[in-house]
């Protein structure tokens, strides 16, 4: 579990974000897109064993009301361990909050 932590936070580093720890929001790490002392995080990561792992509805469902309540986008990261490279590479699946605007019809129809 560790050493996929750590393939995740080597690779989100290398992509250039800058991460600190997720535990306040149940994740593992917070995603920033800059310095953490001058921006809010955009997203929590959260490592998983595969993308395929089935999770409980009521795991999914927390992670997306925590991320939602928080303002921030569900990231789930899965190292996949290479045989040509020492290097992970890593999936993610992002999880984002989408709420439909109502539209007014009747302008539309006129």
């Amino acid at each position: 579990a560790e050493k996929s932590r750590c393939a995740v936070f080597r690779d989100l580093h290398r992509r250039g974000y800058f991460l600190t720890t997720g535990e306040r929001f149940g994740a593992d790490y917070l995603v920033y897109q800059d310095d953490p002392l001058c921006f809010h995080a955009f997203g929590m990561v959260s490592v998983v064993p595969s993308v395929q792992t089935l999770f409980s509805v009521k795991t999914i469902a927390s992670l997306c009301r925590v991320a939602q309540q928080a303002n921030k986008t569900l990231i789930l990261a899965t190292p996949v361990c290479s045989a040509e490279s020492s290097d992970n590479q890593v999936d993610y699946v992002v999880w984002q909050w989408w709420q439909p605007v109502a539209r007014n019809r009747d302008k539309e129809e006129g």
